[in-house]
């Protein structure tokens, strides 16, 4: 089908506006419409030669340089003829002519045909919240445009760790970054990779190749001394949780922050993850508050993991599975319950044995408060098989979930297709946003909540001489 793409003067605002309506309802904001630029596709009429407005993108240009997909249409007796992505490739072209940063887009779940064209045209997850209903989750995507690729160092480079994960992500997309280093204190992995300059010393290694960014996946201990050397440097930060071992820990952070601001993204998505975003809105429009919220996560690593592995190494983990996998489960529980946690008993177990003073925990269980909310939190690092699970009760209702999918009393009322390759793509995009913005002080005030349960969850379980004799799942 021939069609013509042109950026459509003020005088078509009204006809425009009627197209729009017919696909998506009313326009609510027909001042916002009218300012906003627009790009109309001129195709034939089907039902004769009249050439016609065929569909329409609305996009706000604001002088930052991101630039926002508002609304698209097209003319429903038009439809599946390749308006859409004709649309998306003029509002593409004409951002990166006027050197915009990045094109971003949010959409309803419901509209398949819109979420079909970004994922084909490698367009990026970052993320999702609730409507404004309460019960439909709105995703947004980006696209960014930066001119060159943003230069990237992994610190903590083990090839079959999260390190190797993000090299894996860098290099499936090469025009959004380029990994130029790789710091790692151990020579062996060091390595590894091949091609790409190596050094055991951050400071050394960032200056000399001229790094914009670094992802920190490191130890926990290891983090404060990598964080320092990159706030002095000015270079954004990808840095996987958790963000500090202690609460004083983070508030230092945030002094050192606030006294020299630097771009930084969190390794923390289950926030933003649809299937959760469903939940927290199945909750918000429920008439009551669950009587009881459990949260399973298990990595299922075999038993016999080697005891060199930095996570069961007191000197360098930090903590053991609470402050590990157990800072996700924490997170998301207070993010499902909208309210901070208060802890009323824990346990640890290192391996099947009762975990000892001294000894890094691999399995715990923690009970807390939220409200009229009793929270069970049961968390293993080692032994069976990965599992994710989340289980709500709420008088008559049982509802489950987990990244795929969300059940109500066993029938299925939403389900997803992101992977754990688009959450990191996802970030990796907003890193390369955020390294872009003027520098300002992030926002570290949810990671202080989930610390403060992780400590009190550490006080309860000293008081009962940290582990206790039984089974660990029950």
């Amino acid at each position: 089908m021939n069609t013509t793409i042109q950026e459509a003067s003020p005088d078509l605002n009204p006809s425009l506006a009627a197209l729009l309506g017919q696909a998506l309802g009313p326009i609510g904001d027909m001042e916002r419409f009218n300012r906003a630029r627009k790009w109309v596709n001129w195709a034939v009429n089907p039902a004769g030669a009249t050439v016609v407005p065929g569909g329409v993108a609305v996009v706000e240009t604001p002088a930052d340089g991101t630039w926002y997909l508002w609304l698209m249409a097209v003319r429903p007796d038009l439809e599946r003829r390749g308006i859409g992505r004709a649309l998306f490739d003029a509002v593409e072209a004409a951002a990166r002519r006027s050197c915009a940063r990045c094109l971003r887009v949010q959409t309803y779940r419901r509209w398949e045909r819109m979420l079909r064209i970004v994922k084909a045209r490698r367009w990026m997850f970052v993320g999702a919240t609730l409507g404004a209903r309460n019960d439909q989750v709105k995703e947004e995507w980006v696209f960014p445009l930066r001119p060159t690729p943003l230069r990237m160092v992994v610190v903590g480079a083990n090839p079959e760790g999260r390190g190797g994960e993000w090299i894996a992500a860098i290099r499936r997309d090469p025009g959004l970054a380029e990994l130029v280093g790789v710091c790692d204190a151990d020579a062996h992995r060091r390595a590894a990779w091949l091609g790409v300059d190596c050094d055991g010393d951050l400071a050394v290694l960032l200056g000399r190749v001229k790094a914009e960014a670094v992802i920190l996946a490191l130890p926990h201990t290891a983090y404060a001394d990598a964080r320092r050397i990159c706030i002095e440097a000015g270079v954004a930060m990808l840095h996987e949780k958790p963000l500090a071992c202690s609460m004083t820990e983070l508030l230092k952070l945030h002094d050192q922050l606030i006294e020299k601001p630097c771009a930084m993204v969190v390794g923390v998505q289950r926030r933003s993850h649809p299937s959760y975003v469903f939940l927290r809105g199945q909750l918000a429009t429920a008439k009551v508050r669950p009587a009881t919220l459990t949260i399973r996560m298990r990595l299922g690593r075999p038993a016999n993991e080697c005891p060199r592995d930095w996570r069961v190494d007191p000197s360098l983990a930090g903590g053991g599975a609470l402050l590990d996998l157990g800072y996700h489960a924490m997170d998301l529980a207070q993010f499902l319950l909208d309210a901070p946690l208060q802890v009323v008993a824990c346990n640890l177990w290192t391996f099947n044995a009762p975990a000892r003073e001294g000894e890094i925990e691999t399995a715990a269980r923690v009970v807390a408060r939220c409200g009229p909310t009793w929270v069970c939190l049961d968390i293993d690092r080692h032994g069976g098989e990965k599992v994710e699970w989340v289980e709500l009760a709420l008088e008559d209702t049982l509802i489950c979930a987990n990244r795929e999918t969300v059940t109500i009393n066993g029938q299925t009322a939403f389900a997803c297709d992101e992977r754990w390759e688009a959450a990191l793509q996802g970030r990796l995009a907003e890193l390369v946003m955020v390294r872009d913005q003027p520098p300002r002080p992030p926002d570290l005030w949810d990671q202080l909540g989930v610390l403060q349960v992780v400590e009190q969850a550490y006080s309860q379980a000293r008081q009962v001489g940290l582990g206790q004799e039984g089974t660990r799942h029950g």
